[in-house]
């Protein structure tokens, strides 16, 4: 872990979640996260360590872009847990795993029963729904809920690009109309998927503009969902996480122009 000299409270709030992975990376993470957990005490504290080490273990050796997958995962969650007014230990475990089912299915279940699962017998909604299950009696129903919300169905992939982006969009927006909970994780999530689109540009033209072309149609309907009087979150929360939402959608613009 980073030392506490290294960030100090004060130092903490000065600095941009992106500004932190780019110092101290995952150690850095980690330690802010650590420092924002302090609130939580008992089995509060002890259902956020079990979910972000079962985390830790699936994702480990993933890498998204040019950092460990794990990193997303926290700056996710940091975004939930730096609301200070924000206490739904559910939906906190959730953000940790929400990608958990989507990404390595397989792996869950296989630490878990120790058995092969990569069998094509196998229906990939099948393994989701096994995974889902274990999540649920690891936790609880409602994290292995709003991880199944946050979960994207398998679509084919040999789909035109343009089409599968308008059918993910179109789950994601049907599902978080009925699921305010699940609002907050996927904010946080689209959040941090496009922070460095600029980054990605530098190196990869074609992947930031596809990036920027996927999500770019959906942030404003995200923004007005979020923004909804059903969202569990208080009035300037949700005015904080629509500002985030209109820079995100001025960044994808620019880019996918």
């Amino acid at each position: 872990m980073v030392e506490r000299s290294a960030l100090r409270q004060e130092q903490l709030y000065l600095l941009s979640l992106e500004e932190i992975t780019e110092r101290w990376g995952e150690q850095g993470l980690r330690e802010q996260f650590a420092f924002e957990a302090k609130r939580f005490s008992g089995e509060d504290s002890a259902f956020i360590d079990g979910a972000l080490e079962l985390a830790t273990f699936l994702h480990d050796g993933e890498q998204r872009v040019r950092e460990p997958y794990i990193n997303h995962v926290l700056r996710v969650t940091l975004r939930i847990l730096q609301d200070s007014e924000f206490a739904d230990i559910d939906v906190i475990v959730a953000a940790i795993l929400h990608d958990t089912v989507e990404n390595h299915h397989n792996k869950l279940i296989q630490d878990e029963n120790q058995e092969s699962f990569d069998s094509p017998t196998y229906e990939l909604e099948m393994l989701h729904a096994m995974a889902l299950d274990i999540l649920q009696s690891m936790f609880n129903e409602r994290v292995a809920r709003l991880v199944n919300i946050l979960t994207n169905p398998p679509l084919d992939p040999a789909m035109p690009r343009g089409e599968r982006h308008e059918l993910y969009r179109a789950n994601v927006l049907q599902k978080l109309a009925s699921h305010p909970d699940a609002r907050i994780i996927k904010a946080c999530d689209v959040l941090d998927n496009t922070a460095d689109l600029e980054l990605i540009l530098a190196k990869n033209p074609l992947k930031a503009t596809a990036l920027a072309k996927k999500y770019e149609p959906m942030l404003r309907e995200l923004a007005e969902i979020v923004g909804q009087a059903d969202t569990p979150l208080s009035g300037q929360a949700k005015l904080n996480v629509q500002q985030q939402l209109a820079n995100s959608a001025e960044r994808c613009r620019r880019i996918a122009s």
